[in-house]
């Protein structure tokens, strides 16, 4: 018969059958949690699902409110990476035209801009 989990000095030797009558009981200790937890989450439900909610509810009422914000500065964002663009072009056009530059550099710049 399965015998209760014991602790074992490490230099212990075991059978076969003794190592899988410990994994056995194991294992039902372990089912047995999950039933435990199972049951606890299903009686419940909706009191978990009520108190994850509560901060998502939160979450989008906040949104909401800060949604006109969060435009505006999507549009601030977005205009100024459309000016250093703009900046970096016309920094390579003016490279390209550059009498530094070797043929194939400048080649390279004006297809860059």
């Amino acid at each position: 018969m399965a015998v209760a989990v014991k602790s074992l000095p490490y230099d212990t030797r075991l059978t076969v059958v003794e190592h899988l009558d410990e994994l056995r009981w194991r294992l039902i200790v372990s089912a047995a949690a999950v039933v435990v937890a199972f049951g606890f989450a299903f009686w419940q439900n909706h009191a978990l699902l009520d108190a994850l909610n509560r901060p998502l509810s939160h979450a989008t009422a906040h949104a909401a409110e800060t949604a006109t914000g969060t435009a505006g500065r999507e549009a601030r964002r977005a205009a100024a990476q459309r000016g250093a663009l703009q900046q970096s072009a016309a920094a390579f056009a003016q490279l390209a035209g550059s009498r530094v530059l070797t043929a194939a550099a400048g080649a390279a710049a004006a297809r860059a801009s």
